[in-house]
């Protein structure tokens, strides 16, 4: 039972990471909520979604580049955005996971609920219009 139990949490945490390699977001966005609703704690999502977040986020991008998306040659825009991104996102593992493990559950519950319902709410406001690249965009965004 427990064997199978975790066979299709590694499904379903490929099958995030599909979505957020091929449309650029919806990993941790999607994954989150649905380990709480299975049960984990936050101290037990917050550092894994991370970490794994980080891993297949590295490995995506350079499957990106290996297929032309996005150049990740040396001065090019694309690697200042990727290193810039990579950064500010360790910083943010960092002092997220730090926070998760301080403050008790229910809170971290609460900031994940409000988290993912303003990321919908915002994609379904601004999901036909193109939004140009901004330096304060991605700085913002890591």
């Amino acid at each position: 039972m427990e064997l199978e139990f975790f066979t299709h949490i590694i499904i379903l945490a490929f099958l995030c990471e599909l979505v957020d390699s091929t449309f650029g977001m919806g990993y941790g966005t999607i994954l989150a909520p649905v380990l709480l609703i299975m049960g984990f704690e936050p101290v037990e999502i917050v550092p894994a979604v991370l970490l794994s977040e980080c891993i297949t986020g590295l490995t995506a991008g350079v499957a990106h580049h290996g297929f032309g998306n996005l150049n990740l040659r040396r001065g090019s825009r694309d690697l200042k955005a990727a290193a810039l991104l990579a950064g500010l996102s360790f910083a943010g593992v960092l002092l997220a996971v730090g926070i998760a493990v301080s403050v008790p559950a229910w809170i971290v519950k609460l900031y994940i609920g409000v988290l993912v319902l303003g990321i919908g709410t915002f994609i379904l406001i601004r999901s036909r219009r193109p939004v140009p690249f901004s330096w304060k965009r991605i700085v913002g965004l890591g």
